[in-house]
């Protein structure tokens, strides 16, 4: 059973914007030449499947693979499309970054551009420019880090640690995504690398992470129905399943 703390909650969470248009914007308006300064390569993962694989046998199972999982990777996956892209204004219609720095809020996409634009000026390191850039940079990561701590914790509990590692080593094989820090995922070389990682880097191991926790959730259709009823309103299980498919 789904532990209490997770209640029946309205398919979106945080804003109000639906999940499927949340992931088309990430999916559609980021695939950009990252030479330019319009934003990030999305070079997006083709969706894969995991049939035949131990997730088929996990599937559904209490404690492994369950609606808690399911609720873990999705919660996840709409925080990642908010750090890249940002929480949606109704007033505006525009979207704002869930960092604020001097007076100014900024989304991951923006951190790229201004990745971009430092480098192809030459931008000493220690200018005021480049040392904002990086307290930004850092500031996103955290938050990633916080949001995601809850599912970074359960992939290291043995009974999903090796489980993890081979379906995040299949993912990455047969999505063409070998030099992915989604490789170091769960592990204890995970932080590093994120702490290495420049704002490229940290966007495509996001959008990676992103795609494939979706992927996930698309292979396990018994854990998605559990998460459905003890987690969703009926009237919003469509808008879930859009948003799989999507």
């Amino acid at each position: 059973m789904l532990k209490k703390n997770i209640t029946k909650l309205p398919l979106i969470m945080l804003l109000s914007t639906s999940i499927s248009s949340l992931q088309s914007h990430v999916t559609q308006t980021d695939v950009h030449d990252v030479a330019t300064e319009r934003g990030p390569v999305n070079l997006i993962p083709k969706k894969v499947s995991f049939a035949g694989t131990i997730i088929v046998k996990m599937d559904g199972i209490p404690g492994i693979l369950d609606a808690e999982s399911i609720a873990d990777c999705f919660s996840t996956v709409q925080k990642i499309i908010q750090l890249i892209n940002g929480i949606l204004n109704h007033a505006t219609g525009q979207h704002v970054g869930l960092f604020e720095f001097e007076g100014e809020f900024y989304t991951l996409k923006q951190i790229v551009v201004m990745e971009n634009r430092l480098i192809k000026n030459n931008v000493a390191h220690d200018h005021p420019d480049y040392i904002k850039f990086n307290h930004i940079l850092a500031a996103l990561k955290e938050i990633f880090q916080r949001e995601a701590g809850p599912l970074l914790e359960k992939t290291k509990k043995p009974a999903l640690k090796s489980m993890n590692a081979k379906l995040i080593s299949l993912w990455i094989e047969r999505a063409d995504r070998h030099n992915s820090i989604l490789k170091e995922f769960g592990t204890i070389e995970e932080l590093a690398a994120l702490e290495r990682a420049n704002a490229k880097e940290f966007f495509f191991f996001l959008n990676d992470l992103k795609r494939f926790l979706t992927d996930i959730m698309r292979n396990a259709p018994k854990a998605c129905d559990l998460y459905k009823k003890e987690c969703l309103k009926p009237e919003n299980y469509q808008a879930f399943d859009n948003f799989l498919n999507s």
